[in-house]
């Protein structure tokens, strides 16, 4: 299946499974690359290096020919899409350049965003949504992630307060691994995404930041540091409260991806799935009504949930984890 004409990030990821399945071994996977099915044929169209690197993230197939039998970085197989066999994972797919469609890379406004946004960095406790977030960006293709906790900026090789958690955040981050507190770690940044506490933001640390610099302020009630503060001094303001433009809530995204997962019967909720729901919901605002305060469709907009009960209905038989293959009637 393609979109556009074009097959998706999903479909090559599992074109790569089903050769792994066959063979058992990585050996001759490039003669794939090359051979015009699929994978070869649409990377040389597209401008595409497709990559593709074993379980241990050592590349063994590389479309230019440029990077076999390099070690691929932490930040690289983050962004990568999982290649698996049974549950097992036993390798990485990576798109690099051109335009896949569906896949990691997006529409044109999204790759330029991408594209400018050079480092990202939150304020958080590091739980559950911080590193959720975390993993959907690299998913995106965000590069360079700061996270901070209550004693500053989290890397690899850090022994205070750390635990599980902590450690992977830290292996998959940060890659210059730069120390300090949050006013070092909000120096140059381009985005700073709070899932923290009130008031933890100061006004001044905006001069420190990019230039055009988005706030996501997502502490609720009382966000990291209230839209008056920074008005007139960021590019793009958003919080978690209904009575400022850009409202950041996940109640946009579970109606539609339930309903999705449930129309045909996923056994998982994966990556993609994931991916397709972030890109519904962005879709659904039109290139022109896309503006400052108006990045995000409202959480009353009907149209969301049965976007995002496509698209995630769609990735999940792509990526072969839906058990109802025919198309079903949305019940919205």
């Amino acid at each position: 299946m393609t979109q556009g004409g074009m097959t998706t990030e999903a479909e090559l990821a599992q074109q790569l499974a089903d050769f792994y399945r066959a063979q058992g071994a990585w050996a001759g996977v490039e003669a794939l690359l090359g051979s015009g099915r699929g994978m070869g044929g649409m990377g040389g169209m597209m401008g595409q290096q497709i990559i593709v690197a074993d379980s241990d993230g050592r590349v063994v197939a590389d479309s230019t020919g440029r990077r076999v039998g390099e070690a691929l970085s932490a930040a690289d197989l983050s962004a990568g899409v999982a290649i698996q066999v049974d549950g097992q994972r036993v390798g990485a797919l990576l798109i690099q350049g051109g335009m896949m469609g569906g896949g990691g890379w997006g529409p044109a406004a999204e790759r330029d965003l991408l594209a400018r946004v050079n480092r990202a960095i939150w304020l958080a406790a590091l739980g559950a949504a911080g590193v959720a977030c975390s993993k959907m960006m690299m998913m995106a293709g965000v590069k360079n992630i700061i996270g901070c906790d209550r004693q500053g900026v989290i890397y690899k090789g850090r022994k205070e307060h750390m635990n599980s958690m902590k450690e992977w955040f830290a292996d998959h981050t940060n890659p210059k691994r730069l120390q300090g507190g949050m006013e070092d770690a909000i120096k140059g940044a381009d985005l700073f995404l709070g899932l923290s506490g009130p008031g933890l933001f100061k006004a001044e640390w905006v001069r420190k930041m990019a230039s055009d610099p988005i706030i996501f302020a997502l502490s609720n009630p009382v966000p990291e540091i209230m839209p008056e503060e920074v008005e007139g001094k960021v590019r793009i303001m958003a919080t978690g409260r209904s009575d400022y433009p850009n409202q950041i809530n996940n109640v946009l995204c579970f109606p539609g991806l339930f309903r999705g997962v449930l129309d045909v019967h996923a056994k998982d909720i994966n990556d993609q799935m994931k991916m397709a729901a972030a890109r519904a919901i962005a879709g659904v605002i039109t290139e022109d009504q896309l503006c400052e305060e108006y990045i995000i469709p409202s959480v009353f907009d009907s149209r969301v949930p049965k976007a995002v009960a496509h698209d995630v209905a769609k990735a999940a038989r792509q990526t072969k984890v839906a058990r109802r293959i025919k198309k079903t009637v949305i019940g919205f």
